[in-house]
């Protein structure tokens, strides 16, 4: 909290508690502590990307996230229905492009982690030298062979009464 003193704490903070935190406005161009560790506590960081589209949006978030943030065990893309419906191609893109174990569309990273029947692992091909989060792998109770990433998608508009709406789970293999 001391390096970023404009960050919003979200509940309760003290002796022994590591709050939640929100950090806006932070410039992408920066080397941001919050884009080379990660973090094991209750962060978000909103980043602004110079894109004038929601093509080179995409496009952008992207390659921001595969090239500048540590770490690849998981990550979340949240799209509204419209603008699925509207850029399909771009959005199918997007995902695919995501160099990530797991890729939750419109959910936490979390439901990847719960979904005991996929795999859980960093996206392959780290080294010991350039760990990021790890070589192996968990769950995969479905046995799936050379697993390179599984995406797991949530369907509000099917089910918007559901916690966790509908599920669609795909592992894509080497």
């Amino acid at each position: 909290m001391e390096e970023n003193p404009q960050a919003d704490v979200v509940g309760q903070s003290g002796e022994g508690v590591v709050p939640w935190t929100l950090l806006t406005g932070v410039d992408a161009k920066n080397d941001h502590r919050f884009f080379t560790e990660e973090l094991w506590c209750g962060a978000a960081v909103e980043v602004a990307l110079d894109s004038s589209d929601t093509h080179s949006f995409l496009r952008d978030s992207v390659e921001f996230a595969n090239e500048r943030l540590f770490g690849n065990l998981s990550c979340s893309l949240f799209v509204h229905p419209d603008t699925e419906k509207a850029h399909p191609k771009e959005v199918d893109t997007a995902i695919a492009d995501l160099r990530y174990g797991s890729v939750s569309v419109n959910a936490n990273t979390q439901l990847g982690f719960g979904l005991m029947k996929l795999r859980w692992g960093a996206f392959p091909g780290n080294t010991p030298q350039n760990i990021q989060s790890g070589t192996g792998q968990t769950h995969n109770s479905m046995l799936f062979d050379y697993t390179e990433v599984c995406l797991s998608f949530r369907r509000d508009e099917i089910h918007r009464n559901s916690l966790i709406g509908h599920m669609l789970c795909i592992c894509r293999n080497l």
